[in-house]
Parts: structure tokens; C-alpha cells; sequence
């Protein structure tokens, strides 16, 4: 006999399982850790490429906490729908209602965990690209820095590098 636990807990990571690779995609993950380092032999394209790139990153990030936001109304929804449905199925049943038992009823619903499970993918998702922009803005300091230490290096005198006073 199966324990109706592990059921559940099979069925909510079969639903995880196929929102996530929905939601996740390995060649724009792989693009993203390709593009996100420097490559200091050729600032000048990375700095023309850089305000394209966090321009994709900051819109998807966007469509993602839409994506998001539209999910969880959705979740709040789906709650206020089953929560009278299941206190009918209590009365009939003779059950006793508690808040408890209710709040159980429409947690464990087949439809509310399909959107929760769609609702927690939208939010991984959304993290994923506040990730992907944050690092786009590291890697633009990155560039500043590095832009700035190019043009102090190539207006330094070498010649003062080689006086023995500054060696040490």
C-alpha cells in the first residue's frame, strides 16, 4: 500500500520536474555565464555589448516578476475557490470544520499544488534573471575599472618605472 505522503511528495516534484524545464533554459544559462565574464583583451566590444545584454537581462527579468505576480493571484484565487468546496465536502461528510483541516483540504487539492508548482517555478525564474542583472552590474563596474586602469597605464612615463628610487 502506498504511504499517501510520499504520493503527494512524487507527484508535486513530477510537477517541479517539468516546470523547471519549462522555465529553464541551459543554452540562454550558458549564454549568460559566457557573457557575464570580461574579456580585458577586448574591452571596446565588451563595452558596446554590455548595455544590449543587461537590456535583454532587465526585460526578461521583468516578463518574469509578471509572470510572477500573475501566478501568485492566481494561487490567492484558486485558495478562495476550493476553501468553500471543501467546507461543503466537510459538511457533507459531517466532518468537523476547523481553519486547520481547511486550510489542509485546499493545500493538498490537486489544483491549487499545480499552481503553486507553476507559481514557485515563475518565482525561481524571476530570481534567475534579478541574478543575471546583478552580475550584468558587476560586470559593468568591472569595466569601469578596467577601462580606467587601461587609460591610467597608457598615459603613465615608463620612464620613472625604471628609476631605482621607485623599485623596491
Amino acid at each position: 500500500m502506498t504511504n499517501l505522503g510520499d504520493e503527494f511528495e512524487n507527484r508535486v516534484d513530477e510537477e517541479k520536474k517539468g516546470l523547471r524545464s519549462e522555465l529553464y533554459d541551459e543554452e540562454q544559462a550558458e549564454f549568460f555565464t559566457r557573457e557575464v565574464k570580461v574579456d580585458a583583451a577586448n574591452l571596446n566590444d565588451e563595452f558596446i555589448k554590455q548595455a544590449d545584454l543587461y537590456h535583454r537581462a532587465s526585460v526578461s527579468y521583468e516578463a518574469a516578476s509578471s509572470e510572477e505576480g500573475r501566478l501568485k493571484t492566481a494561487l490567492e484565487l484558486a485558495y478562495g475557490m476550493l476553501d468553500p468546496q471543501i467546507r461543503a465536502q466537510m459538511t457533507d461528510q459531517g466532518v468537523k470544520i476547523t481553519e486547520g483541516r481547511v486550510d489542509a483540504g485546499v493545500k493538498t487539492h490537486p489544483d491549487y499544488i499545480a499552481v503553486e508548482a507553476r507559481y514557485h517555478a515563475a518565482r525561481a525564474n524571476a530570481s534567475l534573471w534579478r541574478a543575471a542583472c546583478k552580475a550584468l552590474e558587476h560586470k559593468k563596474d568591472m569595466l569601469i575599472q578596467l577601462g580606467a586602469n587601461y587609460r591610467a597605464e597608457g598615459s603613465s612615463d615608463t620612464s620613472l618605472k625604471n628609476l631605482d628610487k621607485y623599485k623596491k
